[in-house]
């Protein structure tokens, strides 16, 4: 489980200087930033494990500020973890994820949104919203 935080930590890190740079380069400071975790073939990062860690990864501070403060939430797409979905072949889950200091939310939730309904197409799977646990 350390071994997956840490992986999740470095990828969390390179994704918000990539978001800087891009903000910098572009001159878009007030732009939200959204990563997207695709998780194709490794099947011990279940969703609730990559969710654990993000939460982990967010809390952490440097010098009384967010350590990664440029992106306002994560989209994990677990192509691994195929789910039984009634009344279909299965599918995949794509859960979102929003910073817990983001004033972006909505364009976080926006986004993955429309996003769900363009890759359950991609994918060939209906888009079924699943009941909260």
């Amino acid at each position: 489980m350390l071994d997956v935080a840490k992986t999740i930590d470095d990828d969390v890190a390179k994704a918000d200087k990539q978001t800087r740079d891009t903000r910098l380069i572009f001159n878009i400071p007030n732009s939200t930033g959204v990563i997207i975790f695709l998780n194709e073939r490794a099947d011990l990062l279940r969703p609730d494990v990559i969710h654990y860690a993000l939460c982990n990864v967010f809390q952490k501070m440097l010098n009384a500020e967010p350590r990664y403060r440029q992106n306002d939430g994560v989209i994990v797409i677990s192509e691994a973890s195929l789910v039984e979905v009634p009344g279909f072949l299965g599918g995949y889950p794509i859960n979102t994820y929003t910073a817990p200091r983001t004033d972006k939310a909505d364009r976080v939730i926006a986004f993955s949104e429309m996003l769900m309904s363009k890759w359950a197409a991609f994918a060939g799977f209906p888009l079924v919203r699943m009941p909260p646990r």
